[in-house]
Order: C-alpha cells, then structure tokens, then sequence
C-alpha cells in the first residue's frame, strides 16, 4: 500500500514538474540603475597598491614584460595574505630575472630576502609538465606599515611566431593609487593600425586615460578604488576595468598556426590505439554511439593533469604518448579523444579552445584561452548549439551534459577554418535537483521515512563525484550527517545485519547498453543519478492528543547580506530546478488541525513556490497524506543588480514560510 501512494504522490509531482519547465521565460524589464558612486578610500582594506605597473616590450620574437609593483601593507591581515609573493613561469619558453626584491619597514630599514626565503618550486609533479614553476618569495619581517617592492622581468618566446598579445587590469581587491601600462613596438608598428587595443573601464566606468611617445603606448588610472567583494558577485575579470592588446587580425591566423601540427599528430595515431579504439567501439552503430563510448573510456582511463592552460603551453603532446602514459592535461585529453573518433569514422570531430570564464569576444582574435575540449558538429541544433562539448576532465558527466564551465562560451573550432561558435546553454530543468521524502508519523511521536535523491546535470556529476572518492565510512558518515541535519536525533535506519538501508547508484556507469537482437544493441548516456537511503527519528512535539511537526528539511536561505543596491550582479551558478517532495503519512485516527498556505513568487530570474496537497487533493482515500512541494528555479545564470533587492525579500518571505509547521490532532470517538 505504501509503495501505490508513492506512485500516486509521483505521478502528482511529475504533472506538476511538466507544467513547471513549459512557462514561457518572463522578460527582463529595462530599469534603469546606478548604485551609489565608489570612490577611492583605503579604510577596512588590507592592504593598498602604491604601484601597479607593466611595461612591455615587442622586438619581432621575445616579449619581455617589465613588472613594477609596490605596496602596503596596512594591518595583520595584509602581513598573513602577503607574506609570500609568488611568480608564475614556464621554464621551457620563459626567462624569468628578478632585478629587485626589498621590504621597506616602518622605521625605514629597507630588507632584502635572501637564502631560503626564495624558493623555485615546479606546480605539478608529473614530469611532461615539471616546467610549470612558481619563484616564492618570502617577505622578511614583514608587518603592518611596511612597504613590499618588487621589479622583475619575463623573457617570453612569442607562442605564435611574429605575434603578440597582452593585458593588464586596472582594479583589483584592493585600492590603487597608481595603475599604469606601456607597452613598446618596433618602429615599423603602429597601435590600433597594425594591432588592435580593446579597453574596458568595467562596471565603475572609471576614466583610463592614454596617450603615446613615439613608438611607446601607455594607459593609466590614478585612485582606482579597491572592489569589495559581493556575496554571489562574477569574477573580477568579468568586472574590472582592463586592457587587450592583440596583434591578430583574424582567427585564421591562429587556426593556421595550429591545426597543421596537431592534425599530424592525429594523423600518426598508432595502429594499436586505433585498434582499442575500435574494440570499444564494437557494439556501436551510430556515430553518436562511438563518439559516447569513446569519451566515457577517456573520461576513466586519463589521469587528468590541472595546469593552467598558457603554463603548458597550446600545443598538446603526442596522443601516442598521452596514451602510453595514461595522463594528460585538458588538450592532451581532448586531442587524444578527437584522434580515436576520427579513427573510428566520426570526421566532425574536432578539438576547440574555450575560456571558461567567459572574456572571449568572436570579434576579438585572441589566444586568452584556458581550456580545450573536444567538440561534435551536430545535425539538428541542441539548446541552441550545434556544437557538443566533450570535455575529457569532467570525468563524471554523462555523455550530452556539458559542465556549467562550458555553456554558453565562445569556442575556437580547430581545423582547416577557423570557426568560432558557442556552446549550448542547459535549460534549467537540465540541472534538477530532485529529492522525495516518504514519512511515516506514528502515535509516539517516531517518524519512519526514506529520502529518494535524483540528481542530473552538474548536481548529478556532483553527486557521482562524492560517491567516487569518498571512502565507505566517510559516505555512511555524509548520510547521517544530512539526516541529522534536517531532523536533529534521528538516526539511519539500520537491517536485520545492523547495515544501514542505503541504495547508491554506481558513479561510475555513465551509459547502458541494450542489446535488441543478435547483433543490434542500444546505448543510451545514464542522466540520472539516484540514491535512496532510511531513517527513523521523533516529532518535535507531543501535547496530549496534539502533534507539532515541522517537516524534515535543509534550512531555508536566510540573513542575506543586502542592501538597496549593489554593485554587481547576483550569480545563481547555473539555470537549475530543486524541486523538494514531502509526503507525511499520518494515523487513520488523526486529521490536519491546521496546513499552511501555498504561496509563491515569479518574476524574471525564476520562481520560488510552496504548495500543501492533502489526503482529498491527491485522490488517495486509504490513508491520510499531506504533500509539500517546493520549488526552486533559476531561469538564468546571473540576476542583473538591480533586482537584488526584490529578491531578497522574497527569499527571506520564502524561508519564514517553509519553516511553518504542520498540526495534526486525534479524532475523536464521539
């Protein structure tokens, strides 16, 4: 009986799912809204830049950029953040000198580090890449007051020959009094003639000014105030004033740079990995089949590497040798995987350089890229993209979900033309976080319940991710924790053996395969992600004939900081959908004393909605049930500032009224 109200209460929650991810998309109004002007001030800050300054030069084959920066240190925080400076190289392409390097203390003793307070350390321990290396400089008696300096110079080989990029940021966490760039060009080059120059003053609009001598061109900001961090606010990137300089006139001439070595590459893939690539293959009779296999094989089989993108440089090792070797980093992965596509027939596949954090423009050739994937060219759009992202680092995403730091970027496609595409954007009901709670109220008090999670896109590579790398003790430990969490005493319910009654999907199975005759087989990506666990706990609180039960749940979102304003706006992370099911079970011999309302809000960022179905709304006549439902969704990835406000209020009116409890009381025998 209890599993056919589990059906019925499903069924209920699926209509209502359905007519939740049909609304149409409310409309951004346009408003127009400024917050309050942010002027230079150094109070409540850490620290301050005295001097933020680089000067660059371009002789036709190296880039030596010029590094001069100072500040002060303005009290105990500044010394605990600041008290090592840390220098990024490549070993392979770069020269890196330091010229100065000095403390000048309050009572002006000037001090300069020495021995073991500068270290040269490589980032990553694998030997492919042991030329990512960072110079530490540790500051010697460093305290507030104190005034760091620091004057060091790269000697860059240009990545591509005879061209040239650049750029330099105008603000930062802390205040600036002074921000200045140059950069040098030899005297048969001229700035916004034969390179361009893409200047952003950002969300403050603050006025960079720019002149030139000669062959010498500078920008600088004077008083830049400091940014204050912004709970949910973008990436200092994203808002910062800041400065491009490019020497690329369009994307072919990356494109023709690149492609020719990485296609001999892949061309020259060894007969046994085409082999294995068709061994994996086997049971495949689609394109779209193959393409899935193979990226799941790579998803396990690579050991992924982390390095930022520009220390590794843009080409990619061999696939032969990332094969043999078993690890690689994301280009590595990604050229690896187009090959063994290609190998197996799939000819639109390609490798495609993306930046994850957004700041490429299709109309800015540039290399500001620090991330490759893989990409499909499909027939029919997806989501408004014909592209599909494989992205062999996201080793828990199934086949046709794209990691959230790949949605909606530009794409440099490379092959034979350049093409600059964008990825898809996963409509919010891709990212559903789902849980069911069943509970059982008995007349002492005891609640029984199970909680079903069922997770997809990122929450279900999330979720898989835990269950992979977490140990078994540690799992048990997350389940009751969480049950603890949102029913304080309660417990996990335990078998006959003493195991806990937990059912946790395989993390590892990304896809199914079917087989549908002798030799015809279906195989499917694995969206879902599910896990079912039991719990035993107590109601709150028993006055006679009377229970007060406040249903089991995470806590609402509550003290946001908020103002009338802000300065930047609100990111929600990704488009999603959580969706919370309760459905209480009471005693034939109780009924609902009191139910709180529904309630809800929508506007142009999403929806927030509670709503209570009892016994009679949900045509179950064999029991007494009451259901809650809440819903949570985002519409879009980043809420413009000046809805914040509204916002707040309403997630603040959200979180009192969830929390209201229910009432139940005994009928009584008269």
């Amino acid at each position: 009986m209890k599993r056919v109200i589990a059906l019925v209460v499903s069924l209920v929650l699926l209509l209502g799912f359905v007519a939740i991810a049909g609304r149409p998309p409310i409309e951004e109004p346009f408003v127009r809204y400024q917050p309050p002007k942010r002027e230079f001030s150094t109070q409540d800050f850490a620290a301050v830049w005295l001097l933020l300054e680089e000067h660059d030069i371009y002789d036709g084959e190296f880039i030596y950029f010029q590094i001069h920066q100072k500040m002060e240190i303005l009290d105990d925080r500044g010394v605990q953040r600041y008290l090592d400076y840390e220098i990024g190289y490549d070993s392979m392409g770069d020269e890196l000198t330091v010229q100065t390097a000095s403390v000048t203390l309050s009572n002006g003793t000037i001090l300069t580090p020495t021995g073991d307070a500068i270290v040269d350390v490589s980032t990553s321990s694998r030997r492919m890449y042991s030329s990512s290396r960072r110079r530490i400089i540790h500051w010697p008696n460093l305290e507030p007051g104190a005034v760091i300096e620091i004057f060091y110079t790269i000697k860059h080989k240009t990545t591509v020959p005879n061209e040239f990029q650049s750029t330099f940021r105008f603000q930062d966490w802390m205040p600036i009094e002074k921000a200045r760039f140059s950069i040098e060009l030899p005297p048969d080059m001229m700035m916004f003639v034969d390179w361009k120059a893409y200047q952003s003053n950002g969300i403050d609009e603050l006025p960079v000014e720019s002149w030139s001598e000669g062959d010498t061109y500078y920008w600088e900001l004077e008083k830049s105030p400091g940014i204050e961090p912004e709970y949910g606010m973008p990436s200092l990137e994203a808002v910062a004033p800041s400065l491009l300089i490019s020497s690329f006139t369009d994307w072919g001439e990356i494109t023709d740079w690149w492609w020719p070595r990485v296609e001999r590459m892949m061309s020259e893939l060894r007969d046994d990995i085409v082999a294995r690539a068709w061994e994996i293959t086997r049971y495949a009779s689609t394109g779209i089949e193959k393409a899935m296999l193979l990226y799941h094989w790579i998803e396990g089989y690579l050991d992924y590497v982390a390095l930022e993108f520009g220390e590794g440089g843009h080409i990619p090792y061999h696939p032969n040798e990332v094969y043999d070797r078993g690890y690689g980093d994301c280009k590595d992965g990604a050229t690896l995987l187009t090959a063994m596509m290609k190998a197996v027939g799939i000819e639109d596949a390609y490798v495609a350089l993306i930046n994850t954090g957004g700041g490429v423009s299709p109309d800015t050739p540039t290399l500001w890229f620090n991330h490759a994937v893989a990409v499909l060219n499909l027939d029919e759009p997806v989501n408004g993209s014909e592209w599909l992202v494989l992205d062999t680092t996201a080793s828990t995403y199934a086949f046709g979900s794209t990691p959230i730091g790949d949605q909606n970027r530009w794409l440099l496609v490379m092959g034979p033309t350049a093409q600059v595409v964008q990825s898809a954007l996963d409509p919010p009901e891709a990212n559903l976080w789902m849980e069911q709670k069943d509970l059982y109220l008995h007349q002492d008090g005891v609640i029984e319940g199970q909680v079903a999670w069922t997770f997809t896109g990122a929450y279900a590579a999330y979720l898989r991710y835990l269950m992979s790398v977490m140990p078994q003790r540690q799992i048990l430990g997350f389940f009751q924790s969480y049950i603890r969490y949102i029913l304080p005493g309660s417990d996990l319910q335990l078998d006959e053996y003493g195991i806990p009654l937990i059912q946790i999907q395989d993390p590892y199975i990304l896809h199914t395969m079917t087989q549908i005759s002798l030799f015809d087989f279906v195989i499917l990506p694995v969206e879902e992600y599910q896990i079912i666990f039991r719990f035993v706990g107590q109601c709150g609180d028993i006055s006679g004939d009377m229970m007060v039960f406040s249903i089991p749940q995470t806590d609402p979102p509550k003290g946001f900081w908020a103002n009338e304003w802000r300065y930047y706006g609100y990111i929600f992370s990704f488009p999603h959908v959580k969706m919370t099911v309760t459905n209480v079970f009471i005693p034939v011999d109780y009924e609902f004393l009191y139910v709180p309302e529904n309630w809800g809000i929508e506007d142009y960022w999403g929806s927030y909605i509670i709503e209570y179905k009892t016994t009679k709304d949900l045509a179950v006549e064999f029991n007494r049930v009451i259901q809650q439902i809440i819903v949570e969704e985002a519409r879009h990835s980043v809420m413009p500032r000046r809805m914040y406000a509204d916002y707040i209020k309403a997630i603040n009116d959200w979180a009192l009224r969830i929390e209201r409890p229910l009432v139940i009381q005994r009928v009584s025998e008269n």
